[in-house]
């Protein structure tokens, strides 16, 4: 039996979209790399901030994270930004 390379592609693709940890603002894809002030323009102010460490002007870079309320029917999101930068998506849970 002959495996076509489109189903292939396709099955990899199915895959592929559990391991993405984007995030989606309006039209927007929001992924790990982009800049704050872009995220900020994407998505809105986050529901909160929090400065984790660093400090502006210091020998460390900033670390801040951003939490995000999508709704009651998605989990939050919380945004680690290193230098201005996005390092990392993760779920926040959901408030109760």
């Amino acid at each position: 039996m002959k495996i076509r390379p489109a189903l292939i592609l396709m099955a990899a693709c199915v895959l592929a979209q559990g391991a993405w940890a984007g995030i989606r603002c309006g039209s927007k894809l929001i992924d790990v790399g982009d800049f704050s002030a872009y995220v900020l323009r994407q998505c809105g102010e986050p529901q909160s901030r929090q400065v984790v460490s660093g400090a502006v002007g210091a020998d460390s870079p900033l670390v801040e994270q951003w939490v995000y309320d999508f709704g009651t029917s998605k989990p939050l999101r919380v945004l680690t930004f290193v230098g201005g930068r996005l390092q990392r998506i993760e779920d926040g849970g959901r408030p109760r």
